[in-house]
Formats: C-alpha cells, structure tokens, sequence
C-alpha cells in the first residue's frame, strides 16, 4: 500500500470559519498544529487567535478527502481553500505552491526549532512543579487503574517479526524511544510493528 495525501479540515464550531490544510502525514500534522496553538505559537495568528478566544473544545479536526497521488491532493486543497476571512482562516490559496516549495530561512528554522523544544515539563516554573506534585502527595490510585496500568505496560508486541513481551523490551531492542514504539505500533502505516 503506497502513501495517503489527505485533505483535512479545522472546524471552530462557534464560528463555523475553518482552516483547510493538507498532508501525507495526517496525525502528525494534527498533532503539530494542536501542538502550536496549545503554545500560542501557531504561525497563522488569525486561528491562534481564535483557538485563544474559544477554546480548543470548540476545534473539530475532520479528514475530508484522502488521495493516492499527491497531486490530487493539492489540487482538492485548492478548490476548497476560499481566501474569504469570514469563511477560513487561510492565509493562501492552498494547493502545491502554497507551502511545499516553500524554503525556511535560517531565523525561522530556529524559531520553530526553538518552540518545538517547548513543552509543559519545561515551560512550568518550579513553583507550579512544586505545587501539582504537593497536590499528588497522598493521593491513592484507584486499583483498577493500578492493574489497567500494569497490564498496559505488559502487552505483548510484534517489531520486525520478532514478539517482545512489553513494548518498552521491543523499544530497547530497536534503539527506539518507547513513545515511537507506541506510534509505530499504533500506526496503520506500519505493518511490522503491532501488539501481539
């Protein structure tokens, strides 16, 4: 099975204005936008500003099209971006030349290097740190968590055609990290790698 160039849409339900926007990578290009906005640091200001008014409850991620060729692709993009701001937070027309060819200068490529590197572990102070882990303190987990938890780190998987009994083993022994573990396994695209 080759590649799936998807056409996605960004729905503010209060408003009823979207974002169109394109990928071959969908769940993480959602993942990234959702990652920007959660920051504030989405580089269309017009959804983050959105995003900052309603809330992202109010945000609906719907894949709309997906194609086999990435020329399909660009082209639905293009029929279905209007350049109306009461209607779509787009900044450009969509389609290929929209953002595929474009070249990163140096300063943005720090830039986004720079906010990529943000996350809430390392953007809270130490005082917020110390006040969630004060509030943990005592605090009993519900045995059926316990067990839910246990069994979750337990689960038999399958790397390369080899069984590992936990994903974190099958993480090791790939030289992966064990949230690219979960992502290969949890992934359609990736056939070699599945719970067991």
């Amino acid at each position: 099975m080759g590649n799936t160039f998807t056409v996605y849409e960004i729905l503010n339900i209060s408003n009823h204005k979207r974002y169109i926007g394109c990928s071959a990578d969908v769940k993480s290009r959602w993942n990234h936008h959702k990652h920007l906005l959660r920051l504030n640091k989405h580089n269309n200001k017009h959804l983050q500003s959105s995003w900052n008014n309603h809330g992202e409850d109010n945000f609906i991620f719907t894949i709309l099209f997906q194609f086999e060729s990435i020329d399909e692709m660009y082209a639905k993009e293009k029929e279905l971006v209007k350049l109306d701001s009461n209607l779509f937070y787009n900044l450009s027309e969509g389609g290929k030349g929209s953002s595929a060819g474009f070249k990163w200068s140096d300063e943005s490529r720090k830039k986004l290097s720079e906010s990529k590197k943000l996350t809430a572990k390392n953007v809270m102070t130490q005082e917020v740190k110390d006040r969630i882990s004060a509030s943990k303190k005592g605090s009993i987990m519900h045995a059926s968590t316990r067990i839910a938890l246990e069994q979750a780190k337990q689960k038999k998987c399958i790397a390369n055609g080899i069984v590992y009994d936990s994903i974190k083993k099958a993480a090791e022994a790939n030289n992966f990290k064990v949230s690219k573990m979960r992502r290969l396994i949890h992934s359609d695209n990736f056939i070699e790698y599945s719970l067991f």
